[in-house]
């Protein structure tokens, strides 16, 4: 799969650079399903699909990891998740979107799955803390590969 978008979250009151909590978010943002999806990704739209409420923040166990493809002007997140729900999901992007983030690299960032529609709610508008977590699928394991390395980022 590719990513569409790539977005960063913090919340309207975090000053600095340092990782507080869950934030930043690197939120990926991926294209809707399709009827050409393979089965193995469709749990995870599935989790997306469901009513959006702030009282429900979705994270899913299992792991991840970062990879440079070719020269290193793509890279991949292949992510193994394995509870709530079961999915396996190889996500291509290019890396100069990802240079624009080079402070969130080093402290590595709390992962995000989106699509275009939650993607656009974030966008269009300020959206309170809960409303903005509710919105994604958040991985509950850090990628086991330095981003940061990867994109030639000290």
């Amino acid at each position: 799969m590719v990513a569409v978008e790539v977005m960063v979250l913090r919340p309207p009151k975090q000053t600095g650079r340092a990782k507080t909590g869950p934030w930043p978010v690197l939120a990926i943002v991926l294209d809707e399903p399709n009827e050409l999806i393979e089965p193995r990704v469709r749990p995870l739209f599935a989790l997306l699909d469901q009513p959006t409420r702030a009282d429900r923040i979705t994270v899913v166990a299992g792991r991840s990891g970062w990879s440079a493809l070719g020269t290193g002007s793509l890279l991949q997140l292949a992510v193994h998740a394995t509870a709530p729900v079961r999915f396996d999901l190889h996500i291509i992007l290019p890396t100069q979107p990802v240079l624009g983030f080079t402070d969130l690299l080093a402290g590595g960032p709390t992962i995000a799955l989106t699509n275009r529609g939650h993607a656009g709610r974030l966008a269009a508008q300020r959206v309170p803390v809960r409303d903005a977590l509710a919105e994604l699928v958040l991985l509950g394991d850090s990628p086991s590969t330095d981003l940061s390395a990867l994109v030639g980022v000290s």
